[in-house]
This record gives C-alpha cells, structure tokens and sequence, in this order.
C-alpha cells in the first residue's frame, strides 16, 4: 500500500471530518484518537490526525514541531500496547505549520492506550507480548481451557496415523475406515484463535493442530488433562 503523500494530506485536511480524518488543536488530547485509529482504519486506508487545525477546518498552527513529533512518538511507542505505527509529515498552508500523524493499518490490533498488566508473585508488571496475545486469546472458550495447560503435560488421544498430519477419512467397500487410536504424552506450547501447538515428549517432536480437532476431556488412570485429536472429516 502507498503511504499518502504531501498532496494527498493537504486535500483530505480540506475535506469534512469523517471516520479516519480528525482535527486538533496543539494542545489536545491525542491518545484516544491514534488508539481508535489504528483499531478501526481498514486495510488499504491510513487515518489522518491534523495538529494545528480547529474543528472547521481553520488553519491554527503549531509552536513547536519538533516537541510535538516527540510526543506523538512516546505516545505510539511508550504509552499504547501493543505499540501503534506511524509516520508524521509537517505541512505549510497559509504561512503556518501544522503536523499530520498518518495510521496505516494494524496487524497487531487490538491496541490500548497503556500496557496491559498482569501479577507475577507480589508484583503488577507489563505483560510481555506473548503473554498479551494470551489475554486476548482466552476469550476463546475452548483457547481459554487449553491455555490453562500451558506448559503442563497432557494425555493426547488420536485417531490419525501420526500427530499435526491433517489425514482424511475414506471409504471402502461402503464403509469408513480410520486408524487405530494411539495416545502420546504431551506439553502444551501456544494456542490461538485458529490452531495449538504441542511437543511429543517421548520424541520431542513438535507440531500442531487445527483447534478444529480438538476435544477435551479428562485422564482419569493419569489424572491429567486428555485432548482428544479427531481425524479430518472434511
């Protein structure tokens, strides 16, 4: 995606306030408006914040340019999580300057206007990004529960002729054969929205599974946790 360029910027300033367009004076609160862009500009869009502009459109300007790009960057880099991209341009119009903040579109949303924190023994600390995407991810029922065995041992149970190879059941002579169940000890790594991924202990293998496949059920003669990986059916 091409970033916008100085003409660009100076046309959409012209245009009415919308959805990814926003002006302030130098002294406003700029948080709360680079947060929401960067959860909401779709993709092949860039917001546009103009600094130095009044709510109509007049043309205010800035004191101070340099200052004001350095508070824009400890905003996007220090007081948001995960940190916001961005890229500024100073424009002249009208012998003053003003400062455009452009937010191109996030892979890492969602994006909070300050670290999330999490309790690590008698201590409230920034959580790490790994430990984010888990907050995140546990809003996911089924992630939720598999995330409660991270790095635990758990009893996998399958049908497949070999764990984290997508094998698909057939038909012969009218009838569905599958393989023989196997059952493997394993730790729990990562899971997300879309898949988990494991390592075999008895060959410290790792490899993953669609959350799709998975079932989860109970061990009861090792008292531990059993995940149920079913054979593709699709």
């Amino acid at each position: 995606m091409a970033g916008l360029v100085r003409m660009d910027l100076i046309v959409r300033l012209r245009e009415h306030e919308d959805s990814f367009v926003e002006r302030k004076l130098e002294g406003g609160d700029f948080r709360r408006t680079i947060v929401a862009f960067a959860n909401s500009v779709p993709v092949e869009r860039e917001a546009v914040l103009y600094i130095g502009v009044g709510n109509k459109g007049e043309i205010i300007g800035i004191t101070n340019p340099d200052s004001l790009q350095k508070k824009i960057r400890k905003i996007c880099l220090d007081e948001c999580y995960p940190p916001i991209h961005f890229t500024t341009e100073i424009l002249r119009i009208d012998d003053k300057q003003i400062l455009a903040v452009i937010i191109p579109p996030s892979s890492n949303k969602p994006h909070f206007s300050g670290p999330a924190f999490i309790r690590q023994g008698s201590e409230s600390i920034s959580a790490s990004p790994d430990l984010f995407n888990d907050l995140v991810t546990s809003r996911n029922s089924k992630c939720y529960e598999i995330l409660r065995y991270k790095n635990q041992i758990i009893t996998a149970v399958t049908q497949k002729g070999k764990l984290g190879r997508p094998e698909f059941l057939y038909i012969r002579a009218g009838t569905t054969v599958q393989n023989e169940t196997t059952r493997h000890e394993c730790r729990v790594e990562s899971v997300n929205p879309f898949f988990a991924k494991f390592i075999d202990i008895a060959s410290g293998r790792h490899f993953t599974e669609p959350l799709q496949n998975i079932e989860i059920s109970y061990d009861d003669e090792k008292q531990c946790h059993l995940f149920i990986v079913k054979l593709d059916s699709t």
